[in-house]
């Protein structure tokens, strides 16, 4: 945004950009991995043939708290704020 807002203002250095791709690396790891620990494959019996479902196993809780935060907490990072930022960016 402020490269393209303010190109001659911008004072971005090779530590600061390593930075910024680092945290973006970080967090679409730490992201992808909550599926691959609570995902399972279930196998069951149909028409005599075996097929295989895969399919989220989380802690059983009350509310089921874990599944619900992670789903809100994963719809807010990855597509409202960034429409939310693309939007602004647009309109400014």
């Amino acid at each position: 945004y402020k490269a393209l807002i303010h190109p001659l203002n911008t004072r971005w250095t090779k530590s600061r950009a390593r930075l910024v791709i680092g945290c973006i690396w970080v967090f679409s790891v730490v992201i992808s991995l909550v599926p691959l620990v609570v995902s399972d494959s279930e196998r069951y019996d149909w028409d005599g043939e075996w097929y295989y479902e895969c399919k989220e196993n989380w802690p059983k809780t009350k509310n089921e708290l874990y599944e619900k935060t992670y789903t809100v907490v994963l719809f807010v990072l990855t597509f409202a704020l960034p429409v939310v930022g693309l939007g602004y960016t647009y309109l400014s």
